[in-house]
C-alpha cells in the first residue's frame, strides 16, 4: 500500500503542481495586461501634454507676433513726419533769387531765359 499511497501523494503533487503553474501563469497575464494598459495611459497621457506644449507654443508666437506688431505700429506713430514747408519754401526762394527756379517739370537747370520771352519786349508781350 506503501505503493499506492506514494501514487496518489505523486498525482496530487503533480495536480497542485499543474493548478500552480496555471495560477502563476494566469496571474503573470493579469500582470502583463495591466503593464499594458498602464503602458497605453502612459502614451495616451504624454500625447496630451505633447498637444498642450504645442498650444501653448503656438499661443506664445501669436502674442509674440502681437506684440511685435504693437511695437513697431507705436514706433511708426512716434516716427510719423510732416512736410516741412518752411525748409522747402526757403529753398524755393533762394534759387529763384539766383534767377531761374525749378520745379518738377522743368528739373534742377530751370527753364531757359531766351524761351520765357515770347518774342516782344514790353512787360504784356506785345
Amino acid at each position: 500500500m506503501s505503493g499506492a499511497i506514494t501514487a496518489v501523494a505523486s498525482v496530487a503533487v503533480s495536480a497542485y503542481s499543474a493548478y500552480s503553474s496555471k495560477q502563476a501563469a494566469g496571474d503573470q497575464k493579469d500582470a502583463a495586461q495591466k503593464a499594458r494598459e498602464q503602458a497605453k495611459q502612459r502614451t495616451a497621457a504624454a500625447e496630451k501634454q505633447a498637444t498642450a506644449m504645442e498650444q501653448q507654443a503656438v499661443q506664445a508666437e501669436r502674442a509674440a507676433t502681437q506684440r511685435s506688431k504693437a511695437s513697431e505700429e507705436r514706433a511708426n506713430r512716434a516716427r510719423q513726419r510732416s512736410a516741412n514747408a518752411s525748409g522747402s519754401s526757403s529753398g524755393a526762394r533762394q534759387m529763384a533769387k539766383a534767377g531761374t527756379g525749378s520745379t518738377m517739370l522743368t528739373g534742377p537747370q530751370g527753364v531757359e531765359q531766351d524761351k520765357l520771352n515770347l518774342g516782344k519786349k514790353s512787360l504784356l508781350g506785345e
